[in-house]
């Protein structure tokens, strides 16, 4: 029987968490597969590159999580971050290039590409504060301050 893994402890604000992780890996890579599907009658290359965005992903996450008993949960959460960050804005970028005939999707794509240039260095960057700052208050704690 093999034994199970025990998760690196982290030292401020993240830790593993099954649910927490799969939640945010599936939940911020699954538009890609439904766009992948709605787009695979009109524009195959686009499902194709979409498909396989999505699985690198999601291979990188797993990778991740497979990794728990030897990788911290911040740094993890971070590249996990960084990498649906790219990915979703390649993802984005080949739809733009390609725009596959009669997609439901208006000509200005920008409010898009703002989320992926915007939005997510803003999560990495507000989890990098949550992580600084529960160091803090426990190295405080600690030190009996």
């Amino acid at each position: 029987m093999m034994t199970p893994k025990v998760a690196m402890t982290g030292p401020g604000y993240f830790h593993w968490n099954k649910w927490g992780w799969f939640g945010a890996q599936t939940g911020s890579t699954c538009w890609m597969l439904v766009g992948a599907f709605e787009a695979a009658p009109r524009s195959p290359m686009t499902t194709v590159i979409w498909l396989c965005l999505f699985s690198i992903a999601n291979a990188i996450g797993t990778w991740l999580w497979l990794k728990r008993d030897r990788l911290g949960p911040y740094p993890a959460i971070q590249t996990l971050l960084a990498t649906i960050g790219i990915i979703g804005l390649l993802a984005l970028i080949v739809f733009d290039a390609l725009r596959p005939d009669g997609a439901g999707v208006p000509g200005d794509l920008r409010p898009g590409y703002l989320c992926f240039l915007l939005g997510v260095p803003a999560m990495i960057a507000y989890f990098a504060l949550m992580e600084h700052s529960a160091r803090k208050a426990r190295a405080r704690a600690s030190s009996g301050m």
